[in-house]
């Protein structure tokens, strides 16, 4: 039966739940709403903390390697993981394979619910809890406890920070994954190479009407020119980036602030987002831009850094040069858009055509998908294995 709570839009039988598909004219623009006082001083505050954070927690070295092979999954979920047992199988196979070693960490909305789903969510359940409403703030600070949650493991020294939900099935070897996070650290570097790097699809500008009033328009008067950035919510993040976004700029934020009766959590960056709709989406993109991470020269090169090279996302402008040194706008989730509906396709089975699909795109997981997509690990294996085995030949064709 379908779910009839509003976070049940992360479940693939969902589809009442509104996004930013739908393509429509730009409303007219609204002219901004003046900050008071006590509100310029907290953009002062932001800035100087965000680049305090940044300065304190960024290495500039951008060469170095990870320091460890551990991959920390953080699942958002309703009330329960339906695909347990072939992520299970997937984090198994990770350590066997290719010596990278997977840990997971749960936030429900329905907690007890989840508790009883299993021994196994139970037992990575997080302390904090936040009624995440679809397209609330809330799916911010979840996500964002998820991070320090893992960040906290002293048994675990995470290297990057997946964020997924309870929809989604890894589509990825071992062997692709340490390929992906780790090769790096495996070969010889050249110069210009970075380190570990965030996998964040980011784009600065409003891809249509219903990103400009229910998005920009919530925040943009709020954050510094250039500062709002929108990105898919499942995003790949290293250590540093996940202690940037999860408490280091607010921490930093509460220190700048001139009125010493304010504490670190009222001055937490979320709060900007509150009436922003989908926050997720803008949040991870837009504190990174904060920090120096995301920045965009019109029409010129930024002088010093690497700069991408890449074709741009809808939303930008082939005439100017975004510096991301430690960002890679990339996917780290597949989905299918192709009807341009609401919500992506749910998609009843995981087959050969998703998997290749989404190694196709460079993503390691996809969504979304209902609890029976796959039978069973043997049958995920299969699969996995037929899409190996078709992209080999193909290649071998071409040679």
């Amino acid at each position: 039966p379908r779910m009839a709570g509003a976070f049940g839009a992360l479940l693939s039988s969902y589809t009442e739940a509104p996004e930013e598909r739908p393509r429509q004219a730009p409303p007219e623009a609204k002219a901004p709403p003046r900050l008071s006082g006590e509100q310029r001083a907290w953009r002062r505050a932001l800035e100087r903390g965000a680049s305090v954070a940044a300065r304190n927690v960024l290495d500039p070295d951008l060469s170095k390697p990870p320091v460890s092979r551990d991959l920390a999954v953080c699942l958002l979920c309703v009330d329960g993981v339906p695909h347990e047992g072939i992520w299970r199988h997937w984090a198994a196979r990770c350590e066997a394979e290719a010596d990278v070693r997977v840990k997971f960490y749960v936030h429900a909305h329905k907690r007890e619910a989840a508790r009883r789903s299993s021994r196994w969510v139970r037992e990575r359940l997080i302390e904090d809890h936040f009624e995440t409403r679809w397209g609330s703030v809330e799916l911010v600070r979840a996500a964002t406890a998820l991070f320090a949650e893992a960040l906290r493991d002293r048994r675990f020294d995470a290297e990057y920070f997946a964020l997924a939900s309870e929809t989604c099935l890894p589509t990825s070897t071992p062997r692709r994954v340490e390929a992906e996070l780790f090769g790096g650290a495996l070969r010889k570097r050249k110069r210009g190479d970075c380190g570990p790097r965030s996998w964040v699809a980011a784009f600065d500008a409003p891809d249509n009407g219903y990103a400009v009033d229910k998005q920009w328009q919530k925040v943009d008067h709020a954050l510094p020119p250039g500062c709002v950035w929108k990105a898919p919510q499942w995003v790949l993040l290293t250590r540093a980036h996940a202690r940037l976004l999860s408490r280091a700029v607010d921490v930093e934020t509460a220190r700048a602030f001139d009125g010493s009766s304010k504490k670190e959590g009222d001055l937490a960056a979320w709060r900007l987002f509150k009436k922003v709709t989908a926050a997720d989406e803008l949040y991870f993109p837009s504190v990174l831009a904060l920090c120096g991470e995301l920045t965009r020269e019109r029409g010129g090169k930024k002088e010093g850094g690497d700069t991408t090279t890449e074709d741009p996302l809808d939303g930008t402008s082939t005439d100017d040069v975004l510096h991301a040194p430690r960002l890679l706008r990339r996917r780290l989730t597949w989905c299918d858009w192709s009807a341009r509906g609401r919500s992506p396709a749910t998609l009843p089975h995981l087959t050969v055509d998703v998997i290749r699909a989404a190694r196709s795109e460079g993503c390691l997981f996809a969504r979304k998908f209902p609890p029976s997509a796959v039978r069973d690990p043997s049958h995920w294996d299969h699969l996995i294995a037929q899409a190996e085995s078709e992209e080999d030949e193909e290649k071998n064709k071409e040679d």
